[in-house]
Protein backbone atom coordinates (compact mmCIF):
# COMPACT_ATOMS: atom_id res chain seq x y z
CA UNK A 1 0.00 0.00 0.00
CA UNK A 2 1.65 3.37 -0.87
CA UNK A 3 1.44 6.63 1.42
CA UNK A 4 -0.63 8.55 -0.63
CA UNK A 5 -3.44 5.53 -0.59
CA UNK A 6 -2.85 4.58 3.27
CA UNK A 7 -3.26 8.80 4.35
CA UNK A 8 -6.28 8.91 2.37
CA UNK A 9 -7.19 5.46 4.19
CA UNK A 10 -6.34 6.94 7.42
CA UNK A 11 -8.61 10.17 6.58
CA UNK A 12 -11.93 8.39 5.42
CA UNK A 13 -11.55 6.11 9.30
CA UNK A 14 -11.26 9.88 10.93
CA UNK A 15 -13.70 11.07 8.96
CA UNK A 16 -15.96 8.03 9.75
CA UNK A 17 -15.36 7.65 13.44
CA UNK A 18 -16.18 11.45 13.58
CA UNK A 19 -19.33 10.62 11.84
CA UNK A 20 -20.30 7.74 14.21
CA UNK A 21 -20.14 9.35 17.26
CA UNK A 22 -21.75 12.71 16.03
CA UNK A 23 -24.53 10.36 15.30
CA UNK A 24 -24.71 8.86 18.71
CA UNK A 25 -24.13 12.13 20.54
CA UNK A 26 -27.19 13.01 18.63
CA UNK A 27 -29.31 9.94 19.21
CA UNK A 28 -28.34 9.83 23.20
CA UNK A 29 -30.67 13.55 23.32
CA UNK A 30 -33.47 11.71 22.41
CA UNK A 31 -36.81 13.61 21.35
CA UNK A 32 -38.93 14.72 23.43
CA UNK A 33 -42.04 15.27 21.65
CA UNK A 34 -42.00 11.59 20.12
CA UNK A 35 -41.33 10.42 24.07
CA UNK A 36 -44.60 12.36 24.63
CA UNK A 37 -46.35 10.04 21.65
CA UNK A 38 -45.25 6.81 23.01
CA UNK A 39 -45.99 7.83 26.75
CA UNK A 40 -49.92 6.89 26.63
CA UNK A 41 -48.09 2.93 26.73
CA UNK A 42 -46.71 3.92 30.24
CA UNK A 43 -49.21 6.29 31.49
CA UNK A 44 -51.73 2.62 32.74
CA UNK A 45 -49.02 2.08 35.26
CA UNK A 46 -46.39 5.29 35.38
CA UNK A 47 -48.78 8.07 34.89
CA UNK A 48 -48.56 10.09 31.85
CA UNK A 49 -46.01 12.56 32.66
CA UNK A 50 -44.25 9.58 34.82
CA UNK A 51 -45.74 10.53 37.89
CA UNK A 52 -47.69 7.44 38.91
CA UNK A 53 -50.65 7.54 41.82
CA UNK A 54 -49.47 4.36 42.95
CA UNK A 55 -46.48 4.78 45.48
CA UNK A 56 -45.35 1.20 44.69
CA UNK A 57 -44.54 2.08 40.79
CA UNK A 58 -41.46 3.77 40.16
CA UNK A 59 -41.71 7.56 39.30
CA UNK A 60 -40.30 8.26 35.98
CA UNK A 61 -40.65 11.75 35.84
CA UNK A 62 -37.82 14.01 36.51
CA UNK A 63 -35.11 10.95 36.20
CA UNK A 64 -31.91 11.63 34.02
CA UNK A 65 -32.85 10.23 30.98
CA UNK A 66 -29.15 8.04 31.37
CA UNK A 67 -30.28 6.48 34.06
CA UNK A 68 -33.74 5.31 32.86
CA UNK A 69 -32.35 3.45 29.87
CA UNK A 70 -29.53 1.76 31.77
CA UNK A 71 -32.26 1.03 34.25
CA UNK A 72 -35.07 -0.37 31.68
CA UNK A 73 -31.64 -2.30 29.95
CA UNK A 74 -30.97 -3.95 33.08
CA UNK A 75 -34.60 -5.05 33.62
CA UNK A 76 -35.16 -6.89 30.20
CA UNK A 77 -31.24 -8.49 30.37
CA UNK A 78 -32.07 -9.91 33.91
CA UNK A 79 -35.52 -11.19 32.51
CA UNK A 80 -36.98 -9.23 35.43
CA UNK A 81 -39.11 -7.18 33.38
CA UNK A 82 -42.71 -6.96 34.74
CA UNK A 83 -45.59 -8.37 32.47
CA UNK A 84 -47.34 -4.90 31.97
CA UNK A 85 -44.17 -3.44 30.98
CA UNK A 86 -43.21 -6.17 28.25
CA UNK A 87 -47.05 -5.94 26.91
CA UNK A 88 -46.81 -2.44 26.70
CA UNK A 89 -43.31 -2.74 24.71
CA UNK A 90 -44.60 -4.87 22.34
CA UNK A 91 -47.89 -3.61 21.39
CA UNK A 92 -46.42 -0.02 21.30
CA UNK A 93 -43.76 -1.21 19.26
CA UNK A 94 -41.31 0.02 21.39
CA UNK A 95 -37.78 -0.18 20.31
CA UNK A 96 -34.27 1.02 20.90
CA UNK A 97 -34.99 4.95 19.34
CA UNK A 98 -38.69 4.88 20.64
CA UNK A 99 -37.10 4.21 24.46
CA UNK A 100 -34.23 7.26 24.22
CA UNK A 101 -37.27 9.59 23.14
CA UNK A 102 -38.98 8.24 26.47
CA UNK A 103 -36.50 8.65 28.72
CA UNK A 104 -36.15 12.15 27.15
CA UNK A 105 -39.66 13.14 27.61
CA UNK A 106 -39.91 11.55 31.19
CA UNK A 107 -36.44 13.07 31.78
CA UNK A 108 -38.41 16.48 31.14
CA UNK A 109 -41.06 16.16 33.57
CA UNK A 110 -41.47 17.84 36.65
CA UNK A 111 -41.76 14.92 40.00
CA UNK A 112 -44.37 15.91 42.02
CA UNK A 113 -44.94 14.40 45.69
CA UNK A 114 -48.11 12.61 46.73
CA UNK A 115 -49.75 15.70 47.11
CA UNK A 116 -49.45 16.86 43.75
CA UNK A 117 -47.12 19.72 44.31
CA UNK A 118 -43.44 19.35 42.70
CA UNK A 119 -40.08 19.51 44.40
Amino acid sequence: MTKRRSGKLVWGLVVLLALVLWIGTARAAGDAAAGARKAVYCAYCHGLDGNPIDLGVPRLAGQPARRLLARIKALESDGNIHAAMLKALLTGNIGERELVDLAAYYAAQQARTASGAGH
